[in-house]
């Protein structure tokens, strides 16, 4: 009997959205791309893509940095 309701309480915990699987550290994204693909517009109208990627990564970095320290 304790096995059955173990094998339930197991299955019903791998199936429940409530069960959230957290990580140690903070995930490491790819901001160079999403940075590029971002900034793709201001260079259509002819602005300093080069600073818009720069701006954006820093951006980017300063959040990661400021979520590491709450993770």
């Amino acid at each position: 009997m304790t096995v059955v309701l173990f094998s339930i309480a197991l299955a019903i915990s791998l199936i429940s959205p409530l069960v959230i699987p957290v990580r140690d550290r903070v995930p490491v994204i790819d901001v160079q791309w999403s940075c590029k693909e971002a900034a793709a517009p201001n260079k259509a109208v002819e602005l300093d893509l080069a600073e818009s990627v720069a701006n954006c990564t820093r951006n980017q970095d300063d959040a990661r940095l400021q979520l590491i320290g709450t993770w």
